[in-house]
């Protein structure tokens, strides 16, 4: 919410190096997701898939915050499909 957003309005202007600040700081709460890096990062949870189509918007913050780089399948569908 620091930078005016949500997962569905102003996505456009996500800023993800504003974001890890935030979260560096301690000004953006991270609650939920610290609970979600704890699972990714265990490697007993390995392999795993996360698949949602708003993640293309934060994908960048939590590459950043995951311990091994992970493989990235991307997929494209034309909007009027």
């Amino acid at each position: 919410r620091l930078q005016q957003m949500d997962w569905s309005s102003n996505v456009v202007h996500y800023d993800w190096e504003k974001a890890l600040a935030h979260k560096e700081s301690g000004e953006a709460t991270f609650k939920e997701g610290e609970r979600g890096l704890a699972f990714l990062n265990d490697s007993n949870n390995a392999p795993w898939l996360q698949k949602d189509p708003r993640m293309c918007i934060a994908l960048r913050t939590w590459v950043e915050l995951l311990d091994v780089e992970p493989a990235i399948v991307f997929t494209y569908r034309h909007p009027l499909e």
